[in-house]
């Protein structure tokens, strides 16, 4: 459907992130539209809290989202969503 890159994405002040923006953050390897790419990129562990570039793929909704902590990162479990994306790398 589409691929975006972020160049440079700066993910802030270390694990500090990853507390504030967890609950923006849903999904496993598939998250939803309206997720943190930054959070989703450390999630998926092409980048690390200190930042980097992530490319993204747009996907159609999903009928859930399951959450997990990957690289010190949480995503939350989420239902029916309406836009998708996954971290190519």
């Amino acid at each position: 459907i589409g691929r975006l890159e972020a160049n440079r994405v700066y993910g802030g002040s270390g694990r500090l992130l990853g507390k504030l923006e967890a609950d923006r953050l849903y999904g496993t390897d598939v998250y939803t539209d309206d997720c943190s790419i930054c959070l989703a990129g450390v999630h998926a562990g092409v980048i690390t809290y200190d930042g980097g570039t992530v490319t993204i793929e747009i996907r159609p909704g999903q009928d859930s989202y399951p959450g997990s902590t990957r690289n010190g990162a949480i995503s939350n479990t989420w239902g029916t969503w309406p836009g998708s994306f996954i971290v190519v790398k």
